[in-house]
Parts: structure tokens; C-alpha cells; sequence
């Protein structure tokens, strides 16, 4: 569906304007992120997790009936026969890249499963960039990265991509296992900060109207990779209203780094092409944003597995400050082996979820540095050639 949205978005709106068009646009994706996971955690926590599959049925019903009575009908080229050795040679190397990094864990970088999963996917990549270079009817027409704003552009999209969601995704994580919030609670945690994405949507995009797309950018991953690196400072100690307007900040920010990108790559593409280029995308950064989460846990889990067995040295009956500590705990929990045991085990289990935190802690400082790779490409970035013309009317 996106490269079927992007394609009637830069059809009905001129290129001039699409700045503002986009910033609209964007207000309507946040929308669902910042609904979704609140609506979610309330069916989990109250009604049942099942129904966080059901209610796609009616909203599917209504998304339906909109697309029928309201989208216009938009005229398009034969697109030819399906290019099905592409498409076996693209479903293959992504399946076989995705299971090795998401296994990568378990499996270890270099065991055999995971290198014969790498070997398997580069080989599908290299022939379906053959077939797609080869064929006239391409499934992703490659030729379209001999642009080199929409190769930066997406570079940019990439980088951003694999920073974000690696943060999204283990904020929840730890504000539910390890400061023990409910799913709902999660949810209603991280409600403002994609209320502030929606606030700055369309204020970027006016902004992207009248100075093009490099300041805005260079100034969005900046702030960015500071808020990132703000996060580094996340401890069981964090007050949650603290969190939350970190949060908060960053979701305001994002906006400057990521539309700029995702506006932008289609600068120099042919109105033809706008669908093609936008599939291209659309898969790069899922791609890249499931990889980021894939690299990033296999990160925290080595840098765990480290921090936790020096905790666990630290945290043995010969230490005298734990020998000190067991006997307050002992005494709050009446005495004994077992009261020894207990104590011991919950010193024990606090010393692992500190090792999880620290690792995390360590993936946003990662993340933040990672942002920063962003700003060569930044400088790439351009309007297209009637943006150009509408800002040299204007000035």
C-alpha cells in the first residue's frame, strides 16, 4: 500500500507545494503509531490480546470503502508481465538475511547456520540485481539509484530508520520488564511523544517549502543524535515524567531529520517512476529498521552477558559488603538459610536486570553516533526542479 499511497500523493499534489502535502500526509501516519500501541495495551491488559488482530477487521472495512467511494482512479502504464526470478531471488535474500541477524543471538555470528544464511542471501541479492538490470519489466527497477539524491536520501532513510526503532522498540521494553508498568500504562507512557511528531509534521513541511531540505535535516539529526544520546543516562532510578519528556523532545525533533529524507527522494524521479522508486524505499527502511532491532539485541545481549557475569562475581556471599547487605535483608525477612537464599537471590536477579539496563544504555549511545553517519548524506538532499522554480518565483 505505500508505494500506492506515495504514487497518488505526488499525482494529485505539484511538487511545489509537496512539502506541506507531505507534512499532511505524515500527520495522518502518526496518528495510528500514537493511538495504536494505547489501544493496544488497553485490549491486552482488559479485554484480550486476540483482539489486537480482531479490530483490523472493521478498521479494514472502513479503509476499504474509502478507497472505493473516495481515491481517485489514476490512470497507469501496462506494468507488463510479473518478474517472478526477481521476485524469488528478493523474497529468498531477505528471508535468509532477517533470520540470520534475528538468530544471530542464539546461533552466534559465526556458526554454521548463521554464516550459511549470509552466503545464501548475498547470492540471491547479486541475482536479483542482475535480473532486475537485465530485464525490461523490473519488480524494483535499480536503475533508479543512478540519481544520487535518491541514493542519499535513502541512505539517510536508513540510517534513520535502524536509530528509531531500535529505540522504540526497547523503551516499552524496559518501562514494562523492568519498571514493571502494564501494557496500558506503556501505551499511555508513550502517547505525547507521537502527539509531538504530529505537532512538528506539518511545521516541517512548511519549513521544507521555503528552504529546501538540507538545513532542516542537518539540524534534525543533530538534535536527534543528542536525544538519543540523552537516553544513555536510562536507569531504574529515572523518573517516568523524565522519560516521558525525553520522549517527547526527541518525537518534536525527529520529524527535522526524517521527512526532509523521505520528501526529498524523489526529487530528480520521473512522475512514471514515483511508484517504483517508492517500493524501493518502502523496503529499505523496513528492512532496515528490522535489522536495527535484530543488530541492536544481538549488541545488548553480548554487552549483557558481559556486564552480568562481572555483577554476578560482585554479587557472591564472600563479598563483605553483600555478606553486610544479606544480614539487613535477613532480618527484614526473619532469619535463616532460607531467608539467606532468598536475599542472596533477589541481589542476584537485581544484578542482572542492572546488566540489561547498562547494555541498553550502551545501545543509545550507538544509536546516537549512528545518527551522526546521517549528516553526509544530508548535504545531498535537493528539491526537485519545480520546488526550485515556485522558491525563485517567490524570492
Amino acid at each position: 500500500m505505500a508505494p500506492t499511497m506515495m504514487t497518488i500523493i505526488f499525482r494529485l499534489v505539484p511538487r511545489e507545494k509537496i512539502g506541506g502535502g507531505m507534512g499532511v500526509f505524515m500527520i495522518a501516519m502518526l496518528v495510528a503509531p500514537a493511538i495504536g500501541p494505547t489501544l493496544g495495551g488497553y485490549l491486552v491488559e482488559y479485554v484480550s490480546w486476540r483482539w489486537i488482530f480482531t479490530v483490523n477487521l472493521p478498521l479494514g472495512a472502513i479503509g476499504l470503502l474509502l478507497a472505493v467511494f473516495v481515491l481517485p482512479e489514476i490512470r497507469s502504464r501496462d506494468p507488463g508481465p510479473f518478474d517472478v526470478p526477481g521476485a524469488l531471488a528478493a523474497a529468498a535474500g531477505l528471508f535468509c538475511l532477517l533470520l540470520a541477524v534475528s538468530k544471530s543471538s542464539d546461533w552466534g555470528w559465526g556458526s554454521e547456520p548463521t554464516v550459511l544464511l549470509l552466503a545464501v542471501s548475498f547470492f540471491s541479492f547479486a541475482l536479483f540485481a542482475v535480473v532486475e538490470l537485465t530485464t525490461d519489466r523490473p519488480l524494483l527497477d535499480l536503475r533508479v539509484f543512478r540519481h544520487a539524491s535518491f541514493t542519499m536520501a535513502n541512505l539517510m532513510i536508513v540510517v534513520i530508520s535502524i536509530s528509531m526503532f531500535s529505540a522504540l522498540f526497547y523503551i516499552p521494553l524496559f518501562l514494562q520488564r523492568m519498571r514493571g508498568l502494564g501494557a496500558m500504562q506503556t501505551g499511555l507512557l508513550m502517547l505525547p511523544a507521537s502527539l509531538a511528531e504530529a505537532v512538528a509534521m506539518p511545521v516541517v513541511g512548511r519549513l521544507y517549502d521555503r528552504s529546501g531540505p538540507r538545513a532542516i535535516a542537518v539540524i534534525g539529526l543533530l538534535l536527534m543524535s543528542a536525544f538519543n544520546y540523552l537516553f544513555h543516562n536510562l536507569g531504574m532510578a529515572t523518573a517516568t515524567s523524565t522519560i516521558s519528556l525525553w520522549l517527547v523532545l526527541r518525537g518534536f525533533f525527529l520529524p527535522m531529520a526524517y521527512n526532509p529524507a523521505q520528501i526529498s527522494f524523489l526529487a530528480d524521479i520521473p512522475a512514471e517512476q514515483v511508484g517504483r522508486a517508492t517500493a524501493i524505499t518502502n523496503i529499505l527502511g523496513r528492512v532496515a529498521s528490522s535489522l536495527g532491532i535484530a543488530v541492536m539485541t544481538s549488541i545488548i545481549t553480548a554487552r549483557q552477558a558481559v556486564k552480568a557475569a562481572h555483577l554476578a562475581w560482585s554479587v557472591s556471599p564472600d563479598s563483605t559488603a553483600v555478606v553486610d547487605l544479606l544480614g539487613r535483608m535477613q532480618g527484614l525477612l526473619g532469619g535463616g538459610p532460607a531467608a539467606q537464599g532468598a536475599a542472596l537471590a533477589s541481589l542476584q536477579a537485581l544484578a542482572g536486570r542492572a546488566a540489561f539496563v547498562s547494555a541498553m544504555d550502551e545501545m543509545f549511545i550507538i544509536t546516537s553516533a549512528l545518527t551522526l553517519v546521517g549528516l553526509v548524506p544530508a548535504f545531498f538532499l535537493k528539491k526537485s526542479a519545480a520546488e526550485k522554480r515556485t522558491a525563485a518565483m517567490d524570492a
